[in-house]
């Protein structure tokens, strides 16, 4: 819905603005697209379990979204962001102009020193495959620990929004993934129009 705007009318008490009940009803109008939820928030948990990453190797992560606190009671009505089944986003319910917030929540076990360890979202998988590498790090020591990332990207082009996305993570070793979860945000833009 476009803003509607409150007729005036020429000067004060010439009668021809809005009278006071159609002056309100465009208010209310306007509120209601205001207050209209354009954000919509999904917490995915892996349901348990660790992961093995090959060495030299782009893998996806595995998460199924079975664990006890997946939340999808904050999404947006209409929109299914991430398919369990294939473990892929999914964005053919959204629009161009929407943007997409995802964070990475896991903890890795290295198996050696200097470890290099990646973490990439791919865009139009399966198509495009564009990656977004969003965590980069090297680790120096053998040893257990956290890894946390976020990316914020606006679907751009026709072909990223219906085409699948995955996370892949790499590793110049291999090592032990335990997936926490993923979090992930989406902003509906320009709603009315």
């Amino acid at each position: 819905m476009a803003r509607q705007e409150i007729g005036l009318g020429t000067t004060a008490n010439d009668g021809t603005g809005d009278d006071l009940r159609t002056g309100g009803d465009k208010i209310n109008d306007n509120f209601i697209e205001l207050y209209d939820k354009k954000f919509g928030v999904w917490n995915y948990q892996h349901g348990g379990g660790s992961q093995s990453v090959i060495s030299s190797t782009w893998i996806p992560v595995e998460n199924d979204g079975l664990g006890a606190n997946t939340i999808t009671t904050f999404a947006l009505t209409g929109v299914d962001i991430y398919d369990i089944t294939s473990q892929q986003f999914d964005y053919t319910d959204l629009t161009l102009a929407d943007s997409i917030e995802y964070r990475f929540d896991a903890n890795i076990t290295t198996s050696s020193v200097n470890q290099v360890i990646a973490v990439r979202l791919v865009i139009s998988y399966g198509s495009l495959n564009i990656p977004l590498t969003f965590i980069y790090n090297t680790f120096k020591s053998v040893g257990t620990y956290p890894l946390f990332g976020s990316l914020r990207s606006p679907l751009l082009t026709e072909s990223v929004r219906t085409n699948p996305a995955r996370i892949e993570i790499y590793s110049d070793d291999s090592l032990t993934l335990n997936l926490n979860g993923y979090n992930v945000q989406v902003t509906k833009q320009n709603m009315g129009t």
